[in-house]
């Protein structure tokens, strides 16, 4: 197969992206936003996970899919309060990205600080760019 125009890791990842958001049976389900973008030879995958601790995270790598997936508890209700607006989501969350074979998916590593979860995906060796010398 031949492509006439550059390949975009981003625009793959979109295509073999499988749904922001799978519903679980209830009501009390979210889905975190997210930045994606590359940069030195990584794709970057940045989700906003506020009020979140790093144990309700979980990341993994399973049949070629980034998985992203948790969730955020409802504080306890309290009878004397009167809500004048609820607009703050809880429940469980689920992001799904479709990985090509230009991640090293051996690579990848996250951290998680001050509520984003950044999750590197360095590019395999054969994705990134190289000079061929031109002989004589």
């Amino acid at each position: 197969m031949m492509y006439l125009t550059k390949w975009n890791p981003f625009r793959e990842m979109e295509r073999n992206f499988l749904g922001s958001a799978f519903d679980f049976g209830g009501s009390d389900f979210w889905h975190p936003v997210v930045d994606l973008y590359e940069k030195d030879n990584n794709i970057v995958i940045k989700a906003e996970l506020p009020g979140l601790q790093q144990d309700d995270i979980e990341v993994k790598v399973e049949q070629n899919h980034l998985i992203i997936k948790g969730e955020r508890k409802k504080e306890e209700e309290h009878k004397d309060k009167k809500f004048y607006r609820s607009e703050r989501s809880y429940g469980m969350f689920h992001r799904v990205f479709g990985l090509t074979d230009e991640v090293d998916a051996e690579k990848i590593s996250a951290k998680y600080r001050d509520g984003v979860l950044e999750i590197v995906l360095p590019k395999a060796n054969k994705a990134k760019p190289k000079k061929i010398k031109i002989a004589a």
